[in-house]
């Protein structure tokens, strides 16, 4: 995953579209994230994507605030915060 495709991946989140963002990871994607509920692991674009798009699935307002999209050696780092709203409750997310 490169920089662009990156960059894709928080724009595909921003618009809640599900099928953008598997459209960002190869068929062998490998997804490592910390949550507040402790690491997330996914193999595979599918596996990977709908785990993605199921963080935000229930948010009826999604706007994007900041992004950053980095390499680090052979890893592509995408940081994101958003403004969301679920169930009439704001909260943020990063």
């Amino acid at each position: 995953m490169d920089e662009v495709v990156g960059t894709r991946l928080v724009e595909a989140i921003a618009a809640q579209d599900a099928s953008a963002i598997a459209g960002c990871f190869a068929p062998d994607a490998e997804l490592r994230a910390l949550t507040p509920r402790g690491l997330r692991e996914r193999s595979g674009a599918d596996h990977v994507a709908e785990l993605v798009a199921g963080w935000f699935g229930d948010a009826t307002e999604l706007d994007l605030l900041a992004s950053a999209v980095d390499r680090v050696e052979d890893r592509l780092h995408v940081a994101y915060r958003f403004h969301a709203v679920e169930d009439g409750v704001p909260y943020l997310v990063e």
